[in-house]
């Protein structure tokens, strides 16, 4: 069974807050305004979704502010960074301007993950949502995440 648009968007969410429960930032956001930032940079739903399930909730214990920015130097360090396809020709810019922040960097792009990006999710042929993870990059990011996460993961070297 296809999955419907909507509940994959639903079902993103849903991991974002996982791969949350199974990392650890360097700095927890004190560095942040006291504030859990996730930014979604470029035009998706995925934006109204993420601020929908996540206004007045919190993560690792802070509030969560979801922003939506749409050009590179608008990006404030947020601890997530969700890149969508409408800046897939400005990805290779964006990795490198946050390389070596610990911001965990999530695509839903075919290819993103190869490119640089730590989690991507994919539809499979059956219609369901995974996530891969690149290695090469979690092994060089200052996020440590613990390695239950990459049991459920297709792992990208």
């Amino acid at each position: 069974m296809a999955m419907g648009q909507d509940r994959a968007q639903l079902m993103k969410a849903g991991f974002l807050a996982k791969f949350v429960q199974f990392t650890s930032w360097p700095v927890e956001p004190k560095s942040h305004s006291d504030e859990f930032i996730i930014t979604v940079i470029g035009k998706d739903p995925i934006y109204s979704v993420l601020k929908k399930i996540y206004t007045n909730k919190k993560m690792k214990n802070f509030p969560i502010k979801v922003k939506q920015v749409h050009k590179l130097d608008e990006i404030e360090n947020p601890h997530i960074l969700y890149i969508t396809k409408a800046m897939e020709s400005e990805l290779d810019t964006i990795l490198k301007q946050i390389q070596g922040k610990a911001i965990m960097t999530v695509g839903d792009t075919d290819g993103f993950c190869k490119r640089g990006v730590l989690i991507n999710f994919y539809i499979t042929s059956k219609g369901t949502l995974h996530f891969e993870f690149n290695s090469t990059v979690m092994k060089q990011s200052p996020l440590k995440i613990n390695l239950l996460l990459l049991e459920i993961a297709k792992v990208i070297q």
